[in-house]
């Protein structure tokens, strides 16, 4: 139950629940609780407003001239209060039009209308005869008018009018209207019982209309791919449309699962089984579609589906409709992934990362309804990128991209992005914060932070809305693209599957490898960047752990990477300048880089301890201000951040990238 209130310009707000009251306040608002799930208020407020009920809501239009519309299962509450409105009830609804000259149409019938005050005007048949009789209460016969427009209907002459106790009863083509309580049938007369073949819209009444259509998939796609989407639309206003496959969709298999769904309100086809998807056993289905209005008009269209009989690709992609990637092919090799940023427009830098899920969306059994899911996932996640926006001189220029490799066929992927934050920030605090966006909604009806584009030939553009709920809903905050690729990634760059910022040469154990490095800087203080060689991924050196032992420094500092010239690789460069560094080093295992915070590494190797500079690590654990301080920005592309607890957070202090050959 919640209060979702407007603001005083024109808003829209909706409902997917029950017991929700949605309050328009000024302006013209619509207020649609047409998708809850029943006893729901709306309340318009001042202005001209829309309002939708589904069944057992209260819609209350309020001052204004309001248009209230029945659009479920009916058994609503319709009062327009104060105003000229136009009330469209579906059956069993109860209309109040309240003050003002209202139009109340007949809905499907078994409705109970009081017009209120003012010269009202009741459409007891548009075209269509009512399902059953309505009620009017109050008919006032000298200001009120009844309308009819039916085919076979010509004049007031046409229609039977009874009397029954102090009601009128009102009945055309055998089929019975409407009862006029405490009005006689003498008090009716064609003046104020009209014949009119000029009626208004009345919603519901035109048939939708519906096009065939044929599209194409291979055959066996992997299940939850989106097909193709049928169109259609209706001309009456807000006629809601509900989609069905009603012949054709065959279970190949017979595993009792038929071959494809319909999403009841896009018309999207989605595949559902992908072992009913063989060219050899039946290459094409023909498909009934039928798109039902919420008055019960329906249309049928003809969807044909083509299976393509070809060898599946090495490797390829698909993308599902809730937003989860699937990797196809039938090899039992590795697929890689690339990762290439397009844009980024955004306040804060946000983390992109990627994690595996199951059959279920669940990883190592836990489910996206688990309050343990954002952890667990992210402790199996593998980081892409961050993308920063104040950047260093030169740095526009480099490539961002990001290789991750080793992903295997039937692998299902999730991404999310880290807003303002990053993944290390989040496994370190413990908790599940809702800065973590999904790329899945798991068909929940949480807002789609993220729009993905098709962009063919097994290419996707991911378009992220960093702000939760919304925002300004410009999807431009991360802009990238994502394929199968056969590049292997840079050397160096640390496939591991932990968070940390890292080189890692141990493929090259024993050789001489020279190291370049691109050096850009956006900072006061004069900084240093430094390595460290580590026993493994997460930090270890001789036993000592980065996240719990006070004595890493001084371990880190022992183990520091030198070139063949026993020449400590050290990095840095003049603010608002750029810097090439390049050395020759023994290649031993994995490198990670320090950051000496305007200070230099002679400082920390003297024996004056007063002197000595902050140091920030890959690790939190091992940060004195337990923030994180390095970014991931591409493959062997590191941003720094020299502020403590994250000063303004915006990794462009110091910007390395590191090229190994």
């Amino acid at each position: 139950m919640a209060t979702i209130n407007g603001t005083p310009g024109n808003d829209q707000r909706i409902t997917v629940g029950s017991n929700d009251e949605l309050l328009g306040l000024e302006g013209n608002d619509i207020l649609d609780a047409g998708d809850g799930k029943g006893n729901n208020t709306l309340r318009g407020g001042a202005g001209d407003d829309e309002l939708f009920a589904y069944s057992n809501d209260q819609l209350f239009g309020d001052a204004g001239d309001d248009d209230l519309y029945s659009d479920g299962e009916g058994n609503n509450t319709l009062d327009g209060g104060e105003g000229n409105d136009e009330i469209f009830p579906d059956r069993n609804d109860t209309v109040d039009g309240g003050i003002g000259d209202d139009i109340i149409f007949a809905g499907r019938g078994g409705n109970t209308f009081t017009g209120g005050l003012g010269k009202d005007v009741f459409w007891i048949a548009n075209v269509e005869l009512p399902e059953n009789p309505n009620t009017i209460t109050d008919f006032n016969f000298a200001e009120d008018t009844i309308r009819v427009d039916l085919a076979g209907v010509e004049n007031f002459n046409d229609l039977s009018i009874t009397q029954q106790g102090n009601d009128s009863i009102i009945t055309a083509l055998g089929t019975q209207l409407v009862t006029v309580s405490g009005v006689v049938p003498s008090q009716l007369n064609p003046q104020n019982v009209v014949v009119d073949k000029n009626a208004p819209d009345n919603p519901g009444l035109d048939k939708p209309v519906i096009e065939d259509a044929t599209f194409s998939i291979r055959e066996h796609s992997v299940e939850e791919t989106l097909i193709g989407t049928v169109s259609a639309n209706d001309s009456d206003k807000n006629d809601i449309l509900i989609y069905n496959i009603t012949d054709g969709n065959l279970d190949i298999d017979g595993d009792g699962n038929t071959a494809f769904t319909i999403d009841g309100t896009s018309g999207e086809i989605i595949v559902n089984d992908s072992d009913d998807l063989d060219f050899e056993k039946n290459p094409i289905f023909n498909l009934l579609v039928t798109v039902a209005d919420n008055s019960s008009f329906s249309q049928n269209a003809n969807i044909t589906i083509n299976l393509q009989d070809e060898p599946l690709p090495e490797f390829d992609i698909e993308q599902s409709k809730q937003g989860i990637f699937s990797l196809i092919g039938d090899t039992q090799e590795k697929a890689n992934i690339l990762f290439s940023l397009v844009g980024t427009d955004a306040d804060n830098i946000s983390e992109l990362g990627v994690f595996i899920v199951d059959e279920n969306n669940a990883v190592n059994g836990i489910t996206p309804d688990s309050p343990e899911y954002i952890q667990e996932a992210l402790q199996q996640s593998k980081v892409i990128f961050s993308a920063i926006n104040n950047q260093p001189n030169g740095y526009a220029e480099l490539e961002k991209t990001r290789i991750l490799e080793g992903y295997q066929s039937g692998e299902r992927l999730v991404f999310y992005l880290v807003t303002n934050s990053t993944t290390d920030n989040v496994i370190s605090d413990e908790t599940s914060p809702n800065n973590v966006l999904l790329s899945s909604t798991f068909s929940s009806s949480d807002f789609a932070q993220v729009k993905i584009a098709d962009m063919g030939n097994g290419k996707f553009e991911l378009a992220w809305e960093d702000q939760i709920g919304g925002g300004d809903r410009d999807f431009n905050d991360l802009v990238l693209n994502l394929e199968i690729t056969n590049q292997s990634a840079p050397n160096g760059t640390s496939q591991a599957g932990n968070t940390a910022e890292l080189i890692d040469l141990r493929q090259f154990a024993g050789e001489t490898v020279t190291v370049t490095a691109e050096v850009f800087r956006e900072a006061k203080f004069d900084n240093e960047v430094v390595f460290y060689r580590l026993d493994n991924p997460d930090g270890i050196i001789d036993s000592l752990n980065p996240n719990r032992d006070r004595d890493y420094l001084n371990a880190a500092l022992e183990n520091l990477v030198k070139d063949t010239n026993g020449e400590v690789f050290t990095l840095k460069a003049d603010n608002q300048s750029t810097a090439s560094i390049t050395a020759d080093i023994i290649a031993e295992s994995i490198f990670a880089p320090m950051m000496i915070v305007n200070g230099n590494l002679q400082q920390l190797q003297d024996n004056d301890t007063s002197n000595d500079p902050t140091v920030y690590f890959p690790y939190i654990g091992a940060n004195s201000d337990g923030v994180d301080h390095i970014r991931l920005l591409g493959d062997n592309i590191f941003g720094f951040e020299d502020l403590r607890n994250g000063g303004d957070m915006d990794f462009n202090d110091m910007v390395v990238k590191i090229a190994v050959e």
